[in-house]
């Protein structure tokens, strides 16, 4: 790795870990540049985990004081989610590299879609349970099976996993959106926490480019949303699906 490449992988952790902070989809941003700069596909993802891992770190403080009151359901769910992450992360080391490769374009396709409509997949669940004692009811006993299932998504994948997972406390019936957003961030954090995990335990980090990328993510996390928000969130969204549209296609027709 080269100091060119170092600037590079600090520059995009720092604006993926601003992003997330701010309108999320930062892995948009640093797993294309962990591919450009040379890594497979399987390696750039496991690698990009540490990188999301420290960002969403970072992002904890901030919600602390929405974190503390739901202690009743955060360990249920953290466990349920973890446990979903390493399934997920096992899946990914049990694919070939040559399936990985070719289901990359596919996967950053449906991200981009998930993260481009996913306000309103929100709004639309919010409007059909807000009202409905029965469908709240339902919703909640289905969120367990539902974290589980993202869970295994975060482990494997992992981008647009915010959106999934802030989707799936409107359909449990949480309608406060700081504590929506305080479970979300860390429950992510242990999704990446434990998929990170598994991958150093398997030796599927590299190293030089984990620690120059969680660098970054950790800073923009943390200090990132300062200026991000200084922007309009919709140009911001609006940026982040451009390029990530764009760079879908690049991989569909020029390949990885």
């Amino acid at each position: 790795m080269d100091w060119l490449q170092l600037v590079l992988l600090i520059a995009a952790g720092l604006w993926g870990g601003a992003l997330n902070a701010v309108a999320g989809g930062g892995t948009f941003f640093t797993f294309p540049v962990l591919i450009f700069c040379g890594l497979p596909p399987i390696l750039a993802n496991s690698t990009n985990k540490f990188g999301m891992w420290a960002g969403s770190f970072a992002s904890i403080g901030g919600y602390w004081s929405e974190i503390k009151p739901q202690k009743h359901r955060l360990l249920l769910l953290s466990i349920i989610a973890g446990i979903g992450s390493i399934g997920g992360s096992v899946l990914l080391l049990m694919t070939s590299p040559e399936f990985f490769k070719a289901l990359v374009p596919w996967l950053m396709l449906c991200a981009t879609l998930l993260f481009a409509f996913g306000n309103r997949i929100v709004r639309a669940i919010h409007a059909r349970t807000a009202h409905h004692a029965a469908a709240g009811k339902a919703g909640r006993a289905g969120g367990l099976g539902g974290q589980f299932a993202i869970g295994i998504y975060g482990g494997f994948f992992g981008a647009g996993i915010g959106i999934l997972l802030m989707a799936l406390y409107e359909l449990m019936g949480i309608r406060n959106i700081h504590q929506m957003n305080g479970l979300k961030v860390l429950v992510a954090t242990v999704v990446n926490a434990l998929s990170v995990l598994t991958f150093i335990i398997t030796g599927m980090i590299v190293w030089p480019v984990a620690l120059a990328l969680g660098l970054g993510f950790f800073i923009g996390g943390y200090y990132g949303a300062v200026f991000a928000k200084r922007l309009p969130a919709l140009w911001i969204r609006g940026f982040i699906i451009v390029y990530s549209l764009s760079v879908t296609c690049y991989f569909f027709v020029f390949g990885l």
